[in-house]
């Protein structure tokens, strides 16, 4: 499948890459920035994101969306031994702004906060999730 395709971006996405460790003890990190987008068919002013990763941890520091229908930023992690942590928050987002639902619902309208911390052991097949 062509990377159009298989992720469907209008524009470049500018990005910094570095690798190092061995095969078995892996590192990389991961900034990249998606300007003046269309990404799924729906319009994004930026897109902005750091990853790290190591053989014992999946790090994202910060993943931050700005479109027209608002803004929304998260930040996380994975511990490759089942630990997940992740913090979202959705400042006043415009639901008449989002292309997909104007397709699907016309005329829907309202705003969204959202602010949600969710960690999960994925070993033990429990999690617990907060919202605000």
């Amino acid at each position: 499948m062509p990377a159009r395709e298989a992720f469907p971006c209008a524009e470049t996405c500018p990005q910094r890459a570095r690798l190092s460790g061995t095969p078995a003890a892996p590192n990389g990190d991961l900034r990249f920035t998606l300007a003046r987008a269309n990404l799924y068919d729906e319009p994004v002013d930026q897109l902005q994101g750091t990853v790290r990763y190591s053989n014992a941890l999946l790090d994202i520091p910060s993943l931050v969306l700005k479109a027209p229908a608002g803004s929304l930023s998260l930040h996380g992690s994975y511990a490759h031994q089942g630990a997940v942590k992740l913090h979202v928050d959705g400042a006043d987002i415009e639901v008449a702004k989002i292309e997909h639902t104007r397709q699907v619902m016309p005329g829907l309208a309202g705003t969204v906060h959202l602010d949600a911390d969710v960690s999960a052991d994925l070993r033990e097949s429990h999690a617990s999730a907060t919202s605000c």
